[in-house]
């Protein structure tokens, strides 16, 4: 009796509360207190309270949110038919950065200096999986890339 009283007592305590971000909705990321997530209506933040906060209002192109940082940048990918297209979205620009002479890039983290990590196809096809970049540069020429 007294070890599951004592495993009741010492078991952490959560405070679960619902996102009102729809039931079509998918959280992605945390960052701090604040939630990422998608759903059909597009891109959310959730920071506690009854609403969450759209990023991409009346946008029609399908931008998928992968990660984001405390000051609410985000990066994700946009889906147009089979491909996919890294964009960034920080200091209140939406901005593309490309691939690396493929076809195919996708943002999945933001640092709060606006370093940008994610995925990219080479003009051979390779896929590499650690691409890095600076939100201030808008070229995929200048991303930085290694292999793991």
């Amino acid at each position: 009796m007294i070890a599951p009283l004592a495993t009741l007592l010492l078991a952490p305590l959560y405070d679960v509360q619902r996102v009102p971000a729809g039931e079509d909705s998918v959280p992605v990321a945390l960052a701090g207190s604040k939630v990422l997530g998608n759903s059909a209506r597009g891109t959310w933040i959730w920071g506690g309270g009854t609403s969450v906060r759209h990023r991409f209002p009346g946008d029609s192109r399908q931008l998928i949110a992968m990660g984001f940082n405390e000051r609410g940048d985000v990066v994700g990918y946009e889906l147009s038919g089979k491909q996919k297209r890294a964009f960034v979205q920080a200091n209140g620009a939406l901005t593309f950065p490309g691939a690396l002479g493929g076809d195919f890039s996708m943002g999945v983290g933001i640092s709060s200096g606006g370093r940008v990590a994610g995925d990219a196809t080479t003009g051979g096809g390779s896929t590499i999986r650690s691409c890095t970049r600076t939100a201030a540069c808008a070229t995929s020429a200048r991303l930085a890339a290694t292999r793991p």
